[in-house]
């Protein structure tokens, strides 16, 4: 029966800390140094509370570059924001260095309001801590084409 405890309690923890849910960033601060953050994963769902923005949001994708977000009058068929931006922003980290603990870009797209854009950084409360682009288009078929889009700035 000992043995048996003995068995059971690490099958547990591997089982403990093979369903944790945390990604992984690794993050170099200096050359030869990597250092590896735990990432809390971005919640399906992100509630507007800023400007006059009170959407709640959809995840659309996430990996430890970017969070895309849509609202619910964004073609849900769009993808070709997770690898731009993705790009982009893993460009402006290598370049000018990591943004916060969790240094992801928090994207939002809106679809028929808000028509503009405006950006956040993790030292922004009112974006809750997050480096964010929030951008929208008056036009309800906006970021289909990944062009840039009418009456958006």
């Amino acid at each position: 029966m000992k043995n048996a405890y003995l068995f059971f309690i690490p099958v547990c923890l591997l089982f403990a800390t093979g369903c944790a849910k945390n990604i992984h960033q690794k993050v170099s601060n200096t050359p030869g140094e990597t250092i590896v953050r735990a990432l809390t994963p971005a919640p399906a769902t992100w509630q507007e509370h800023w400007f006059e923005h009170v959407q709640l949001l959809q995840l659309k994708f996430a990996d430890t570059s970017v969070a895309v977000y849509f609202d619910n009058d964004v073609n849900t068929s769009i993808t070709w924001p997770n690898t731009y931006l993705a790009q982009a922003w893993n460009y402006t980290k290598a370049t000018y260095g990591t943004f916060g603990s969790d240094s992801r870009l928090w994207a939002i797209f809106h679809a028929g309001k808000y028509s503009g854009g405006h950006p956040s950084t993790y030292f922004d409360v009112s974006h809750d801590l997050r480096n964010v682009i929030d951008v929208g288009s008056s036009d309800p078929n906006a970021w289909i084409s990944g062009r840039r889009q009418q009456g958006s700035a």
